[in-house]
């Protein structure tokens, strides 16, 4: 991460929420050219009194940084150091500390301050605050005519960064964060600023690996009253920079114009020694597989529809005269074929609705149809398939009772009748098996090769050494010394549960459509297949 002028690690006038690793130290220097036409001038109370020729100067502070515990950065800055007609002295301090665990490599959260002292003109001046251009200037007083108090002192914040993009050469981070002092004091001083945030700041980084530990970051952020942009060069302990302040300004004060300005630092990292060396060991291992060869002898034998399930399938119900309601009587005889039907789902049926002779031909065939229709409602309504039923009607034609019926009596010309048009035919399956289990020994010796790598870390502050290791396996080899093959068991007998064993089923279907003939297949009709499955 790269250096800020006054925060430690950062980007250009913001803070990241990252720290230093443990033990690293880092010495930073920033400067920066103030240039300006004129200079406004204000009275002991703070209010504006006139103007004065501008000036050019070159700004300059310094600070160290240290990190500890890979959790916390501590620092120390100097903004100023002169007499009292030019301000005194302004020396500073600044402290992060890290609240979330470093295993969270793509989000950081932090809370930190920094601390400034005040200028100091002397005895009977009003009293003086730091500015956010880190250099003594008189008008900054605590207590501005027309103005709120200005703290400048203490600037306590909290900021999280985040890595959205992590390539392995290029980086992205982004930073946003809320503070006080600094951060958002002077916002209504006219000189000062052209209005602030509220304490609210943030910025991005484009951080890029060059090759040879060599590092660029491209940086643009806004502190909450200026928007800066910077670049900087890592060359491992040294870094150097240049950077512009305040892009928005609108040159009416020195605090409002644009700034350009140079940064280095020199840092003293953790010495770190990297050693390989690489590892084969042998491991002999020995299996046992059992598999059965299996020879089998199958017959099928053909289980014919049961005539009880065809009694019930095809078991006429009856209506009342004139009438395509279902009775209670008839419902209950639907039931039974429901639960044959769901059953076995390779039945279809034909449906054909009947009529008496009272009425002409057309109502009696639209009778007979209305009849069949609420029976295969019926069906339907109990989850059956449609497509597993034709229906149709045969008006007045086919009566089973002679002519003419009763009205009030139950008539089997008022009927629906069932056919079975089609069903899946049983088979029954008997194997014959003879079962030969064979044990094959393999003896193998696997050969797997390591390499690690060792870490020795050398703290800055004379810490005792620290050694981290990871090995990782980089390939392995398996040789197959022997095999050996046994007989170790035979045996014979009859196994119709086995029969799927050979993609058979006991009872097995084979779709049959009714009135079809069928092949040539018997209780006497048998099939020889030999089979071979292997079984561990």
């Amino acid at each position: 991460m790269p250096t800020t002028l006054r925060y430690g690690s950062g980007l250009l006038d913001i803070p990241v929420a990252s720290v230093l690793a443990h033990g690293a130290l880092s010495f930073s220097y920033s400067g920066f050219k103030v240039s300006t036409d004129q200079t406004i001038l204000l009275d002991r109370m703070g209010r504006e009194a006139g103007t004065k020729e501008g000036f050019d100067k070159w700004l300059s502070d310094g600070a160290l940084a240290i990190g500890l515990f890979n959790r916390v950065e501590l620092g120390a800055s100097i903004q100023h150091f002169d007499g009292e007609e030019n301000g005194g002295n302004m020396l500073g301090g600044f402290a992060r500390v890290s609240l979330l665990p470093a295993s969270m490599q793509r989000f950081a959260l932090a809370a930190g301050a920094r601390y400034v002292t005040s200028p100091d003109y002397g005895a009977g001046f009003p009293e003086v605050q730091p500015g956010r251009l880190g250099h003594p200037d008189y008008r900054v007083l605590t207590m501005p005519a027309g103005g709120d108090e200005f703290s400048g002192n203490l600037s306590p914040y909290v900021v999280a960064t985040a890595t959205p993009v992590s390539t392995g050469s290029v980086d992205m981070t982004l930073t946003a964060g809320w503070g006080m002092g600094l951060f958002s004091a002077g916002g209504d001083l006219d000189f000062y600023s052209a209005g602030g945030s509220g304490g609210l700041f943030g910025g991005a980084g484009l951080h890029f690996a060059l090759g040879g530990g060599r590092l660029m970051h491209l940086m643009t952020e806004y502190n909450g009253f200026e928007v800066n942009a910077g670049l900087q060069v890592d060359l491992g302990n040294f870094m150097v920079g240049a950077f512009s302040h305040g892009l928005n300004a609108d040159g009416h004060s020195t605090y409002r114009s644009r700034k350009f300005g140079l940064q280095a630092a020199i840092s003293f990292p953790n010495k770190q020694e990297t050693v390989m060396s690489g590892d084969t060991t042998v491991a002999a291992d020995t299996s046992v597989v059992r598999h059965t060869v299996v020879t089998a002898d199958t017959s099928v034998t053909d289980v014919p529809f049961p005539d009880s399930d065809r009694a019930t399938l095809q078991e006429m119900i009856l209506f009342a005269f004139d009438r395509s309601g279902i009775t209670e009587e008839a419902a209950a005889a639907l039931q039974a074929k429901v639960s044959i039907l769901r059953a076995d789902r390779s039945i279809t049926l034909n449906i054909d609705g009947h009529a008496d002779e009272r009425g002409d031909d057309g109502y009696n065939v639209r009778l007979g149809q209305r009849r069949a229709d609420a029976v295969l409602e019926v069906f339907t309504g109990a989850g059956l398939s449609a497509g597993r039923f034709t229906v149709a009607s045969r008006g007045e034609e086919m009566p089973l009772d002679p002519r003419p019926t009763p009205i009030r009596s139950q008539s089997r010309n008022r009927r629906v009748e069932f056919s079975v048009t089609g069903y899946a035919e049983r088979a029954d399956t008997n194997i014959t098996t003879i079962r030969t289990t064979i044990a094959t020994t393999t003896i193998t010796h696997t050969h797997t090769f390591t390499e690690t790598e060792t870490v020795l870390t050398t703290r800055l502050l004379g810490a005792t050494d620290t050694v981290s290791s990871e090995t990782r396996t980089v390939g392995t080899r398996t040789d197959t010394i022997s095999v050996t093959t046994d007989t170790v068991d035979v045996q014979r007998g009859d196994d119709g549960a086995g029969a799927g064993a050979f993609g058979l089923e006991a009872g097995s279907d084979v779709k049959v459509e009714a009135g079809q003939p069928r092949r040539a297949r018997g209780p006497l009709h048998r099939t020889r297949n030999w089979f071979r499955n292997a079984m561990r």
